[in-house]
């Protein structure tokens, strides 16, 4: 099953990112919105995890958990991601202590490569997709605007099940992992 470790976007936060996004639509060229209940802060993804290794990874993670990052997030802009092709609109998230949270994300990848070693080992970039290009297989132009700052904390890490299908793509929420924050 694919799954992925990520922060939510709460409500407040989820607000004020769809009314910046409403507001700078033409300039950014021909994309999808991202349904809002779905964006969140990817930390990790698992494209295959075999369903006997659920519970490992669980405690895997809720162990990883006991030794949280310090600080919140800042977002400052929106924009189109990744640099070279770019193919979403993002919200840029960067962290307030970005060692802290480098590390945890670091020490989080490899504790689940314990059961799982096809784990995504891509630099992490936080963001948060609000839009993908359209048609999908598209590129967006590079572009960019500021916003806020956007000052945000989570106490919480999200398991999520990926289900794609011809309608779209659905999160199921998996577990909770609290921060020990």
């Amino acid at each position: 099953m694919r799954v992925f470790l990520g922060l939510p976007v709460e409500p407040a936060l989820r607000s004020v990112l769809e009314n910046k996004r409403d507001e700078l639509d033409q300039p950014v060229g021909k994309y999808k919105r991202t349904n809002p209940e779905l964006w969140h802060l990817t930390l990790t993804f698992l494209p295959d995890l075999k369903e006997e290794k659920l519970d490992a990874l669980i405690h895997l993670v809720e162990l990883c958990c006991e030794r949280p990052p310090a600080g919140g997030f800042s977002t400052r802009c929106l924009k189109t991601f990744p640099e070279k092709k770019p193919t979403h609109l993002s919200a840029c998230a960067l962290p307030e202590n970005p060692e802290s949270w480098n590390e945890f994300v670091k020490r989080l990848r490899d504790f689940v490569s314990i059961i799982d070693s096809n784990i995504d080992r891509k630099p992490w970039t936080p963001h948060i997709s609000i839009g993908r290009a359209a048609p999908r297989g598209s590129s967006l132009p590079s572009w960019s605007a500021k916003i806020g700052p956007i000052d945000w904390k989570t106490d919480r890490i999200l398991l999520y099940r990926s289900n794609q299908s011809s309608q779209g793509t659905t999160y199921d929420v998996l577990h909770e992992f609290k921060l020990n924050v």
